[in-house]
């Protein structure tokens, strides 16, 4: 489909009543887009581990173990606790919007996870302490299946009630930072930080290319480029599909505003494909603030600290 038919799709469902739960029950029912699959159970626990290596490269692992993990946007699959669980960690608290996981995605969830990491060439398998067992009664609830596992289930978390607050140790961010605007961004960091011990840690991963490039090949990555901010809010973005437009300088400037130390900070190695697809666009004069370099990065690895 078109990149602009999609998106158009989008701005109708957001509009009319009924839309959200009709593009949710779409999704699981017609193009089962949030079923668990070797390929999004992969990807996930590849992302995992690019957390945990840079724990163990700086001396934090054995203090995760020991301590309290957050996953920000947890989604419909509980990979990275799932990772973490069986790396050790006894506590783990995963946080949604809104409720998405059922026992029947945590179960197959677990199925596929067994199988990726009892692999005997699977790269981390000397790290692995213990294997969550696949949830046979899916009668029970989603909060009881993972209380088995030390975890607990957020959905909203409400600031107010004081559940988390100084007791994370690190929290993850896989891709989901690029759906919130910058005010909301604001809240989410500060919200965090007072979640976070001081000297915890947020680790996150982000797209930073144009989302509908994934589905509509005639585009580029950097189509977004393109557009200003009305134009982008009035007749692209989406409240049901939001795309922040946020490159890596956004990032580190929240984060920094919001009481964070940048630890490490890295983005792909470009090629020279992606800066010649990059000159084949014209960037609005929103993106002037922007070094060549910063636009033609595709994708962001942060670590920061709290102080």
């Amino acid at each position: 489909m078109r990149w602009y038919l999609k998106s158009a799709a989008f701005k109708v469902l957001s509009a009319i009543p009924g839309g959200t739960r009709f593009y949710s029950f779409a999704q699981q029912k017609i193009t089962h887009s949030t079923d668990a699959t070797i390929e999004r159970v992969e990807g996930k626990v590849a992302v995992g581990l690019e957390y945990w290596n840079w724990l163990k490269a700086n001396d934090r692992a054995d203090r995760m173990r020991e301590g309290t993990l957050l996953d920000f946007g947890a989604g419909w699959h509980p990979t990275i606790p799932l990772l973490y669980y069986s790396f050790g960690v006894s506590r783990q608290a995963l946080l949604d919007l809104s409720p998405l996981l059922t026992q029947r995605q945590i179960a197959e969830t677990t199925r596929i996870f067994r199988e990726l990491v009892s692999a005997p060439t699977w790269s981390a398998c000397n790290d692995l302490k213990r294997l969550p067992e696949v949830p046979m009664d899916l009668e029970a609830g989603v909060e009881t299946l993972l209380g088995r596992w030390g975890m607990s289930y957020h959905t909203p978390y409400k600031p107010e009630s004081g559940a988390l607050r100084g007791k994370v140790d690190a929290v993850f961010c896989t891709q989901v930072l690029l759906h919130i605007p910058r005010e909301g961004l604001r809240q989410c960091f500060q919200m965090l930080r007072e979640t976070i011990k001081p000297g915890g840690l947020i680790l996150g991963t982000v797209h930073l290319m144009d989302l509908y490039s994934h589905s509509d090949r005639r585009i580029t990555p950097y189509n977004h480029l393109k557009y200003s901010p009305a134009f982008w809010e009035r007749w692209i973005n989406t409240p049901m599909m939001p795309f922040n437009r946020f490159k890596a300088r956004d990032y580190h400037e929240l984060l920094v505003d919001a009481g964070f130390k940048i630890l490490h900070e890295a983005v792909n190695a470009p090629t020279a494909a992606d800066y010649t697809q990059l000159d084949t666009v014209k960037p609005d004069p929103h993106f002037d603030r922007y070094t060549r370099d910063e636009l033609v990065a595709k994708h962001l690895f942060f670590v920061a600290e709290r102080s």
